[in-house]
């Protein structure tokens, strides 16, 4: 397992690419499919030299479909995960920063309970008995 922080900028393309393999739980070969390239290009990240890099397009169709920012999958360099997903975040984010210190102690509070449940209304850690 991979133990980075957000801002990590010592990782090699092949340590990059392992971590997204792990995180995702996807394949070289869905890999490649992600990043329309072939599945020896994903062989090749893995065997990457440090220094070694992905080319644009592909790091920009792969940071199209997945949280990864295409900045850090293609140099290594910035964060990790894109910082806004879509237009609901970025709304979100928009009322966080525009409410005093009430409001955005109550937006925390409601997004920390929500985050215990998952689809369905079960909560995430809900042992059946």
């Amino acid at each position: 397992m991979f133990f980075y922080s957000v801002l990590d900028m010592t990782q090699t393309l092949s340590e990059r690419v392992a971590l997204i393999l792990e995180e995702l739980k996807i394949s070289q070969t869905d890999l490649a499919r992600l990043a329309r390239v072939t599945r020896g290009a994903v062989n090749q990240w893995m065997k990457a030299k440090p220094g070694a890099t992905m080319k644009p397009e592909a790091a920009f169709e792969l940071s199209d479909k997945t949280p990864y920012s295409a900045r850090w999958l293609s140099i290594g360099e910035g964060p990790i995960y894109k910082t806004v997903t879509d237009a609901r975040e970025e709304k979100l984010l928009e009322a966080y920063r525009a409410t005093d210190e009430r409001g955005r102690l109550a937006i925390h509070r409601v997004a920390e309970t929500e985050s215990q449940y998952i689809s369905g209304g079960e909560l995430k850690n809900d042992v059946a008995a």
